[in-house]
Formats: structure tokens, sequence, C-alpha cells
């Protein structure tokens, strides 16, 4: 079952769980268009655990998303910051 954890209309900005085995974090890179970054059970894991334990994890995960995904700066943290939202409702859904 597809699971809508976070969506702002406005930014552009959504992450979906797909209900098996994937998390796509999507966010808008400039005027009509978007980046579609897919996450696996591993690294969503993971980043749970950097918004766990970090002293500042929007700057780690946008750090994270800029880097492996070549996310623009802006977008960066904005998925970092939906990430960290909606981190709660990724580890009670992942259960």
């Amino acid at each position: 079952m597809k699971t809508v954890l976070f969506d702002d209309v406005i930014y552009g900005t959504k992450i979906v769980f797909n209900g098996r085995d994937e998390v796509t974090v999507t966010v808008a890179t400039v005027p009509f268009s978007k980046l579609t970054m897919p996450l696996d059970l591993d690294d969503v894991d993971r980043l749970l655990a950097v918004r766990e334990h970090a002293v500042n994890p929007v700057a780690d995960l946008a750090e994270h998303f800029r880097f492996v995904y070549h996310c623009p700066e802006r977008s960066a943290k904005r998925a970092a910051e939906a990430f960290v939202i909606a981190a709660h409702g990724l580890a009670e859904t992942l259960r």
C-alpha cells in the first residue's frame, strides 16, 4: 500500500513509501522540474539514525542529498527538512 508521509505542494516536496521496499523523496529543483531520489530500506535506516543522533540533522541530511543525488542546495535542504518531519512516520511504518 502506497503511503504518503509528507507532501508540501507549495515547495513541491513529497515523501512516499511504496509499501514494500522503497521510499521516494521528490523535490522541486527549478520551476517545472523535479528530482526523485529513491531510497531503499537500508538507506532509510541509515538516514533515520543520522536524524536521531546528529547535532544538526537537517544539515547532515541535506549534505547527503546534495552529494549522493546531486541535488541543488536549496532543494536538498527542503528534502532534509521533510525527512526530519516524516522520520517518526517512517519509523512507525517500517516496523
